[in-house]
């Protein structure tokens, strides 16, 4: 419940506009791990547009990070900020 106020909160801070339960849903997935775009699709069941749209909107706003992992840095993992996670 603590992490969903501070979501709340940051995201009305920042855009000023009420987070979808689409963008909801992938944050609660990367709560504690670390994801790729493929995986993000294949547990949500959204289309590879939506999480694509989603996840670039989440990195604009600063929720969570991006890395490439070092044997194919083609792969992006995609997990919460340091500050979402508490």
């Amino acid at each position: 419940m603590k992490i969903r106020k501070l979501l709340k909160a940051k995201i009305e801070k920042i855009c000023m506009s009420p987070m979808t339960e689409s963008a909801r849903k992938i944050l609660k997935m990367l709560r504690g791990t670390e994801l790729s775009q493929k995986e993000i699709i294949q547990k949500s069941g959204m289309t590879e547009r939506t999480v694509r749209y989603i996840l670039s909107d989440l990195l604009n706003h600063q929720l969570i990070n991006m890395r490439r992992t070092p044997k194919d840095k083609r792969l992006k993992l995609y997990s919460l900020t340091l500050d979402m996670v508490g």
